[in-house]
């Protein structure tokens, strides 16, 4: 009986309105650091996209070629070190995600913020593959030994390792990626459209990035199956930004 109104005593004092005004305090506190994940992740997802097209159309445009390296040599170290940089802002983009989709499913995401943080460290290994090149064309003193024909395949040798490392890192990102998109999905944060066009978009990616290491002379034929990612991920960005999350279904989990 004593223990019985133990209970009773504990349940109403969790029930008084100051109690239910600090839990709706700590929720709402919760949700708006949801939505400040969620304007990270988009504002992150828009600049990458931007920094690549720029990089790859204009900065990047016409500088892989070793036998005119020295003319176009500033070009090619910009492009990387804005290469660089967007991978710095995908270990942001990465654990914004994390933290947004956290609440759905945290096993999930960890998972996915692994194979992503696997793309960005990835990632800066590409940059330092293909940085070699300008250290062995740039600084042909230090090579004086070496012809220079025998210097620009090294170089050329340097490029096309690089090009096997973003089919690794293709995978990586495209298993990251598409966890992220079922949990957002899950979670109807987003629009199902969005999501879903975001799952085959990153599917198709790790396809394309296995199929460059078993097919490598189609490459360049399959890279357009790329395109529609670009454009998915500055669209789910833009969205993110002027949206935010939709915190609806999150609002119904005990674990919010």
């Amino acid at each position: 009986f004593i223990a019985s109104e133990q209970i009773g005593a504990e349940k109403s004092m969790t029930n008084t309105p100051l109690t239910r005004y600090i839990n709706t305090m700590k929720q709402s506190e919760k949700l708006l650091s949801i939505q400040t994940f969620a304007r990270v992740a988009g504002f992150t997802y828009v600049l990458t996209i931007v920094m690549g097209f720029v990089n790859s159309f204009v900065v990047k445009a016409g500088v892989f070629n070793v036998e005119t390296f020295t003319e176009t040599e500033f070009r090619y170290r910009l492009g990387q070190g804005i290469d660089l940089s967007m991978f710095l802002l995908v270990f942001a983009l990465s654990w914004a995600l994390y933290l947004l989709t956290k609440p759905v499913s945290k096993e999930l995401a960890l998972f996915g913020f692994i194979f992503r943080i696997g793309e960005c460290l990835m990632g800066c290994v590409t940059v330092l593959l293909t940085l070699m090149i300008p250290v062995i064309l740039g600084a042909r003193n230090d090579w004086a030994t070496f012809e220079a024909e025998q210097l620009h395949t090294l170089a050329y040798m340097f490029m096309k390792l690089s090009d096997v490392s973003w089919n690794a890192l293709y995978i990586l990102m495209g298993i990251g990626a598409a966890v992220f998109m079922y949990l957002l999905n899950r979670a109807r944060m987003v629009p199902s459209w969005l999501t879903l066009w975001g799952l085959f978009t990153y599917v198709m990616m790790v396809a394309y990035g296995f199929a460059n290491l078993l097919i490598p002379e189609h490459a360049e034929k399959w890279i357009v199956v790329l395109y529609p990612g670009a454009l998915f991920e500055l669209l789910i960005g833009v969205w993110l930004i002027v949206k935010g999350a939709n915190t609806r279904c999150l609002q119904e989990m005990s674990d919010i």
